[in-house]
């Protein structure tokens, strides 16, 4: 009996010893776990920061840009005066009015013989419209312009890249170099925001919906594409593409094409969870 027991005991020191070499092994991979957590988290912010760096100087740039721009303009604007008064001393010395006078009476002959020339054509006999081929008889529908701004909206911090209309209700999409996706109602007659998509790491330039509008696809500078659900709003699937034209394809399933100037066409499925890349190229 006293040896069974001191067997028994001899597998359970065995057995302890084993399991305190495998908790070591897991703290030492714990470790080196969180110490590359911390690194990962270290290049994030000075990416971060370098990107709020570039941001600054694209701006600087834009304002140098402008400054540069209204210089130009000034400069121009101070050409044109030069020349106009150029013109009107031109016109009012005595010693061209005879040059002046001579031009006048050839543009006004000019213009007689081209009235001639109407009115001879308008006397020549014309078919009537019943005597027109039936191929050129096209309907013709009355167009119109619109006279008034119906609503004006301060979207986006910066230039507004694109906008859509929802297929399914009134709702508008726009985005912008904010790196943000808004949305609005405009069903009622005023424009109401209803969210904003974030999510994208650059600026915004292109935007479409579903056949259904439940999906909304973005594509941004951050050579990326990424799709939003209507309904909640949330991210559904984190995007690895470039921004390009997109377009989605009906039928059993709902595919997103995007080709970029690059050479590379990607194809994915919008009811999936990845990307299938059909084409690429450097």
């Amino acid at each position: 009996m006293i040896q069974v027991k001191d067997k028994s005991i001899s597998d359970m020191l065995i057995e302890r010893t084993s399991l305190k070499a495998e908790v070591g092994m897991y703290e030492k991979a714990l470790k080196e776990l969180q110490y590359l957590i911390d690194t990962l988290r270290d290049e994030h912010q000075a990416l971060q920061l370098a990107f709020s760096s570039l941001e600054d100087k694209l701006r600087s740039a834009q304002d140098e840009n402008r400054q540069l721009v209204e210089r130009l303009i000034k400069y121009k604007s101070k050409d044109v005066d030069r020349l106009n008064e150029e013109n009107d001393n031109f016109l009012n010395d005595g010693s061209k009015k005879f040059v002046l006078s001579t031009f006048a009476l050839f543009k006004r002959k000019k213009y007689y013989k081209v009235q001639k020339e109407i009115e001879d054509a308008c006397r020549e006999p014309r078919g009537s419209v019943e005597d027109i081929p039936e191929a050129y008889n096209i309907p013709m529908l009355e167009t119109s312009l619109p006279t008034r701004c119906v609503a004006k909206l301060d979207a986006h911090d910066g230039e507004v890249n694109a906008v859509k209309w929802s297929p399914a209700d009134g709702m508008v999409a726009t985005a912008g170099a904010d790196r943000k996706v808004k949305l609005w109602d405009a069903s009622k007659g005023l424009v109401v925001s209803k969210g904003m998509l974030v999510g994208s790491n650059a600026g915004v330039m292109s935007l479409d919906f579903d056949s259904t509008g439940t999906l909304i696809l973005a594509a941004s500078n951050d050579f990326a594409s990424r799709v939003w659900t209507m309904a909640d709003q949330r991210l559904r699937t984190p995007g690895i593409l470039l921004p390009a034209l997109m377009e989605c394809l009906k039928g059993e399933h709902v595919y997103l094409i995007t080709a970029t100037r690059f050479g590379v066409v990607h194809k994915s499925d919008c009811k999936m969870e990845y990307y299938m890349v059909l084409g690429y190229s450097d």
